[in-house]
């Protein structure tokens, strides 16, 4: 039996990514079905602060209470898509996030993970791209110069 965290994530992952297939899938078959989908996802939301890694969990990874609230304020209102031209800016924060998140392990651009972030409203599409919002770009920001401080050795 799943815990109440991992059936929430697994019911989002369902609906946004909507697999041919998937939705039949009770969530402990999902979970194995879709399991490099979920590893990705949870390296994206580890890198932006919204989950921590958890051997215990059957994801791999839990979801902060920052996804959470997330995860909360969208149940109430849903992402429209853009329906204007993507400025080059938009697409290299994508490009610079996923290089920062993946590095150069990254072998293809994770579309599971982005349809979720579009869901949660962390991402809006816009002509077959990924746009990030003003909150991506946030926590991306935040996740990175914190990352960078942990790696610039302190003067005395």
């Amino acid at each position: 039996m799943l815990d109440n965290d991992t059936e929430l994530m697994v019911s989002i992952f369902k609906k946004a990514f909507q697999c041919i297939g998937a939705e039949e899938h009770n969530s402990e078959r999902y979970l194995k079905s879709y399991k490099s989908d979920l590893a990705e996802a949870g390296q994206i939301f580890a890198y932006l602060g919204l989950a921590r890694p958890d051997a215990q969990s059957p994801l791999g990874w839990r979801p902060t209470d920052a996804l959470l609230d997330i995860i909360a304020k969208r149940a109430v209102r849903r992402s429209k898509p853009i329906d204007r031209m993507i400025r080059a800016e938009e697409s290299h924060v994508i490009s610079l996030f996923l290089d920062a998140a993946f590095g150069e392990q990254r072998e293809s651009f994770p579309l599971c993970a982005f349809t979720v972030l579009n869901a949660l409203g962390l991402t809006r599409a816009a002509g077959g791209e990924d746009v990030p919002t003003r909150h991506f770009r946030q926590l991306f920001a935040e996740a990175y110069y914190d990352r960078q401080d942990q790696t610039v050795p302190a003067k005395k």
